[in-house]
C-alpha cells in the first residue's frame, strides 16, 4: 500500500497509525511512503501498481487528483483514499473512482474504519465480486470492477470493459442483474443497459459520463433515480 504526502511529518504520523493498526488486526501489509509525488508518478507511469493508496490531494509537482488519473490508466481495480484538509475537494473527488475521502483533521477516528471498510472490500474481490463467461469455446473469469457497462444487444448481453474489450454472453439483462444485483455498485439504468457506479463521472440532464469516457442516454426517470443513487454510494466514500 502507498502513502503519498509531501508533509513529512503527517506522513510519518500516518504511516505509524496505519502500522498500528495492522498490527492490532493481525494483518500483514506492507506500506511504502512516499514524501516526493514526482517519484510515485514516475512509477506509476511505468505500471508499477499498488494495490491501495492514501493520496493528499495538495501536493507540489502532482497532486492527488493527477497521480489518481495516472493510476486509472493502469488499473481499475487500485483502491484509492484522498487526504486533505479542505473539505471544498470531497465533491471534486466523487467521480474519479476513489474508495474513500478523509479530512486530517480526523485521522485518528476515520483511518481505522476506513482501513476496515478497505480490507473487507479487498477480501470481497478475492472472493465473490466476480463473474464468470462460460460457453463451448471459452471460459473468462473477471472482476465486477473490470465492466464499465453492459447493454443489450439482441439475445446477447454485452459487457463494455475498462481495457476497451466487449465481452459476449448470451442471457437476459434481467437474469444477469439478479447475478449481479448483490454488488451496490450495479445499476439498473434503464431496459437495455447495466451501469458499474463505480465507473460513473457524472449525471446530467439526459445522459450518464463514465471515467473512460463513454456517454450513455437514458430517460428523465431514471436519471433521476441514478441521482439518488449516486448521492448515497458517493456520500458513503466521504
Amino acid at each position: 500500500m502507498a502513502l503519498c504526502d509531501d508533509d513529512r511529518r503527517f506522513l510519518e504520523l500516518l504511516k505509524d497509525r496505519a502500522e498500528m493498526f495492522c498490527v492490532e488486526k493481525a494483518r500483514n501489509v506492507k506500506f511504502s511512503a512516499f514524501s516526493d509525488s514526482d517519484i510515485l508518478m514516475g512509477m506509476t507511469e511505468r505500471g508499477e501498481i499498488f494495490d491501495a493508496y492514501i493520496l493528499d490531494i495538495e501536493m507540489q509537482d502532482y497532486s492527488g487528483i493527477e497521480i489518481a488519473e495516472e493510476i486509472r490508466k493502469k488499473s481499475k481495480m487500485a483502491c484509492i483514499i484522498f487526504l486533505t484538509s479542505h473539505m471544498k475537494y470531497a465533491v471534486g473527488a466523487c467521480g474519479t473512482g476513489i474508495f474513500r475521502y478523509m479530512m486530517k483533521e480526523d485521522l485518528d477516528r476515520e483511518l481505522p474504519r476506513i482501513l476496515d471498510d478497505l480490507f473487507s472490500h479487498l477480501e470481497c474481490l478475492e472472493s465473490h465480486y466476480f463473474h464468470v463467461i462460460q460457453n463451448q469455446k471459452r471460459c473468462i473469469k473477471f472482476s465486477h470492477r473490470e465492466v464499465v457497462y453492459i447493454y443489450k444487444d439482441q439475445k446477447n448481453a454485452v459487457f463494455v470493459m475498462t481495457d476497451g474489450r466487449s465481452l459476449y454472453e448470451r442471457t437476459t439483462l434481467d437474469r444477469l442483474y439478479q447475478a449481479l444485483g448483490s454488488d451496490e455498485e450495479i445499476f439498473f439504468l434503464d431496459r437495455g443497459i447495466i451501469l458499474n457506479l463505480f465507473h460513473v463521472r457524472s449525471v446530467g440532464e439526459g445522459n450518464v459520463r463514465m471515467d473512460t469516457g463513454h456517454e450513455i442516454p437514458s430517460s428523465p426517470g431514471r436519471i433521476e433515480e441514478l441521482k439518488r443513487r449516486i448521492r448515497i454510494y458517493w456520500g458513503k466514500l466521504i
